[in-house]
């Protein structure tokens, strides 16, 4: 067990901060640059946006229509293009939290966390402990790890809801 305490607090410690960090500057973002009616430009969804404060940069296209799934289940207008698992998790994780676009936040950021630790673990078979920490952090910091945050299935959320 003492072999997955360093991965862990890696895999949790690089989330935390990465969710902290983006946080901040989408608050900033937000501020400077306020958008235009968002509910307007994903209408097409069908869905309206749920989050507000620290979850509504996070809900955006895919994370919509898993919200939509998860509240509504699947229906005929293209939502059967996206995997089940994700929306079983955001709805349980709902009866916690009373609102489903936190609730994909949450398993979207456990997902990662997961994913991080565990390429954690990987790297450290036969790697030292610097270039683990450079592998973690490039990943981490990488354009596409946007979706690591959010309610989306690709990358560390796909470890757990299979795309």
């Amino acid at each position: 067990m003492s072999a997955w305490r360093i991965p862990l607090l890696v895999g949790v410690g690089t989330v935390t901060a990465l969710r902290i960090g983006l946080g901040l500057w989408a608050v900033f973002v937000l501020v400077r640059f306020p958008p235009a009616d968002l509910g307007r430009q994903y209408a097409h969804v069908g869905f309206p946006l749920q989050g507000s404060g620290w979850s509504a940069p996070w809900e955006r296209e895919d994370a919509l229509w898993y919200e939509k799934i998860a509240v509504r289940g699947y229906g005929t207008e293209g939502s059967t293009a996206f995997f089940p698992l994700l929306p079983l998790l955001m709805r349980a994780i709902n009866t916690l939290t009373g609102n489903i676009a936190p609730a994909g936040v949450l398993v979207g950021s456990v997902a990662a966390a997961v994913a991080f630790t565990l390429l954690y673990r990987l790297i450290q078979v036969e790697y030292n402990v610097t270039t683990v920490g450079r592998t973690v952090a490039y990943v981490a910091l990488f354009p596409t790890a946007f979706f690591l945050y959010a309610a989306y299935t690709d990358y560390g959320t796909g470890l757990l809801c299979s795309r």
